[in-house]
């Protein structure tokens, strides 16, 4: 379920030309924008991807969270986001 999960929020962030680094830091940022903090929680995560026309479910984001959450501590940081989204540098 999260690799399908994953590839379809890719493949929309990718249609909206979401595909750049620079591109990546922007939607985060946007995604991030109920507080800047700079980590991003369930909430902000669910309704940040509908934002960027994700279509994805309240659970759906839980589990990519998750997923992404590479050091569980409940949030997506920047980092995290741009490798799950990219994938790690060469």
């Amino acid at each position: 379920m999260i690799i399908t999960v994953l590839e379809r929020v890719k493949k929309c962030l990718n249609e909206r030309g979401t595909n750049t680094i620079r591109a990546l830091g922007r939607a985060f940022r946007t995604i991030d924008s109920f507080n800047g903090d700079r980590k991003v929680d369930k909430e902000e995560f669910y309704f940040g991807l509908k934002d960027q026309g994700v279509t994805i479910s309240k659970r759906e984001a839980e589990v990519l969270l998750d997923f992404l959450d590479t050091n569980e501590d409940g949030f997506v940081n920047y980092d995290e986001f741009l490798v799950g989204i990219r994938g790690k540098p060469n």
